[in-house]
């Protein structure tokens, strides 16, 4: 009895030095919504010390690159619980300093621009309220595990949500149990939802979509069935297990082309054409992206470089590993799906190849490794990045997946897959509450496989070491054929993308070591005439096919303000390449055997 009085008399007396984490209360408001402006609420208690800190995310989980969520913030104020101002100033592009002399907890509030509809940004309009909570929220300098509450006025009872946040009593109250999973919850209130639901494995899935949703029943119906499917397939990689009770996908319907997704821990939004559900036919449009970021469910939402455990929000977080988050999850894209019977295997092939193809037909892919592209990825959209000496760790790491899974099952005898490494990197990271280590693929392939798997990583994850497709295909009955590309045009000398605009040919990327580059042709050059001729008279297409090797071709050239005459020679040694994988005249039962448990459903 004595020990517990002095337990609680050293609590009481010491009370200061242990911090209870309070509760983040936001509320999300507007006037106008056509204005597209949130008006933010945020109420916090105190940091200790003489002054609180209050932050906006610099960028968010998913998009490696400093986004500068802060520009679109505006009207910063700060009061105490009394209503009293307090004095705030800014002390770097996303941080403010509040004074700690008023009473009670901090009342902030301020101006945000919502007018960017993409997966990962946030839209307000007289259609709907949308909004990824890194873009908006607020938080106290290091102090992101607090638990957050969020009201919001103007949304009424008939409204449909998408979102992971937990609903509250209150039809318009959400909570989350800290600001990491609050602003990893993308959302959308709308009159006009559309939700489709589903369960598997014990798991409830939903299926929002907000915009022109045009399919029927039949639609549905097939929709539902696939996803199913999609969701099956992958969670059996994880021996069934899907760490959650809901999970929502998210799926704006716009009337224009664009694509893009972004991946969350309990949820996945969308950016798609309308399209994409106006029939049965037509849904095929949605798999793949849908595939990939429900892959991300487990791989970096759970099984996460150490870099990213926790996130810091406020600065970059630099790690080699995105070639397998990003890469390896786009290899996993497809493979899911001809797994689950959405495509067939000739339609995965030709798949593999057409991306196999673009890759290599470019430069950056010979000489930009894949960790060193994950590691730079912070510098990724630069106006100052040669787009030469530059390459996405997407294509780059979805073509060491297909190679490592190839050559742990061929070395293994079938014992051994990149399933395995999963599950291994699932159980040993994720479910230990762990991180990654810059090392963690490669021990894992090692301890899984029991190979030798350091030369690989040194030629194909740190290196460019050049590729023979055969090694790798043929113990599954297969084979790289590489021919010339009979379509190719202005590619043929080396220039990877042209424009015929305005009376000229403006060329927009001209690779280097092809006969443009060698002629002295360069990117954004003008080119006004060709032998004598206009370019407006002459199509750069025919021309371009039309070479003859070895001859020499004038052309007149518009650049820093001038015009310069330009010599090109056809050599025909850059030719645009066609990679396809096809089968072996003789396919061994081995190679079918290793193959069929390649490609084949892993639901049991």
């Amino acid at each position: 009895m004595v020990r517990l009085f002095r337990i609680f008399l050293f609590i009481l007396l010491c009370g200061p030095v242990f911090s209870f984490a309070q509760t983040y209360e936001y509320v999300l408001d507007w006037d106008n919504p056509a204005s597209h402006v949130y008006k933010i609420t945020f109420t916090t208690d105190k940091a200790e010390g003489t002054n609180t800190y209050i932050q906006l995310p610099a960028w968010r989980p998913g998009r490696y690159i400093i986004q500068n969520y802060a520009a679109g913030v505006t009207n910063f104020k700060a009061t105490d619980e009394k209503g009293n101002p307090l004095v705030s100033k800014k002390t770097g592009k996303e941080t403010w300093e509040v004074p700690n002399n008023g009473q009670g907890r901090i009342i902030v509030s301020y101006d945000f621009y919502a007018n960017v509809m993409d997966a990962g940004s946030s839209y307000l309009g007289t259609g709907e309220a949308y909004f990824n909570g890194s873009n908006l929220f607020m938080h106290v300098e290091n102090e992101v595990d607090r638990p957050c509450k969020l009201t919001v006025p103007k949304m009424e009872k008939n409204w449909g949500v998408a979102s992971s946040l937990v609903r509250e009593k209150a039809f318009n109250e959400f909570s989350a149990p800290s600001y990491h999973d609050f602003v990893d919850a993308p959302t959308i209130l709308s009159p006009t939802l559309k939700t489709l639901e589903t369960k598997v494995n014990g798991v409830t899935f939903y299926l929002h979509f907000q915009g022109k949703f045009e399919g029927g029943k039949d639609t549905e119906k097939r929709l539902l069935a696939d996803i199913e499917k999609i969701i099956k397939e992958q969670a059996a990689v994880f021996a069934g297990d899907i760490p959650m009770k809901e999970y929502h996908f998210i799926y704006h319907l716009l009337p224009y082309r664009y694509r893009h997704a972004v991946e969350h821990k309990y949820s996945s939004s969308y950016t798609l054409p309308d399209g994409v559900v106006a029939s049965p036919e037509a849904l095929s449009g949605m798999y793949g992206i849908t595939s990939h970021e429900f892959w991300h469910l487990w791989n970096v939402k759970r099984i996460r470089p150490a870099a990213l455990w926790p996130y810091d929000y406020q600065k970059e977080a630099y790690t080699s590993l995105h070639w397998f988050t990003e890469g390896v999850t786009d290899y996993y894209t497809n493979l899911a799906l001809v797994r689950a019977g959405i495509f067939d295997e000739a339609g995965y092939l030709s798949r593999v190849s057409k991306e196999l193809s673009r890759l290599e037909n470019s430069n950056g892919s010979t000489v930009v490794a894949p960790a060193e592209s994950s590691f730079d990825s912070w510098l990724s959209g630069s106006e100052y990045a040669n787009p030469h000496y530059s390459a996405s760790y997407y294509p780059l790491g979805s073509r060491v997946g297909l190679l490592l899974d190839l050559k742990l099952r061929a070395d293994s005898k079938g014992k051994v897959s990149l399933d395995d490494v999963f599950l291994y990197l699932y159980n040993e990271y994720y479910k230990k509450d762990l991180g990654v280590p810059e090392n963690g693929i490669l021990d894992a392939c090692t301890k899984v496989s029991g190979l030798d798997m350091r030369l690989f990583f040194k030629n194909y994850v740190d290196g460019t070491a050049p590729i023979n497709y055969d090694e790798f295909l043929e113990p599954f009955g297969l084979k790289m054929n590489i021919s010339d590309d009979s379509s190719a045009t202005y590619e043929r000398v080396g220039i990877d993308r042209l424009e015929k605009s305005g009376g000229t040919w403006y060329l927009h990327s001209v690779r280097p070591g092809g006969d443009a580059d060698k002629a002295g042709l360069g990117d954004k050059d003008a080119i006004t005439r060709i032998d004598g001729k206009s370019a407006d008279q002459v199509d750069p297409n025919s021309f371009f096919k039309n070479l003859q090797k070895g001859k020499t071709y004038t052309l007149n050239v518009y650049r820093d303000g001038r015009e310069e005459e330009v010599k090109l020679k056809y050599s025909g040694n850059n030719p645009l390449k066609n990679y396809e994988i096809v089968d072996l005249k003789k396919v061994k039962s081995e190679a079918k055997k290793l193959r069929e448990d390649w490609l084949s459903s892993k639901v049991k």
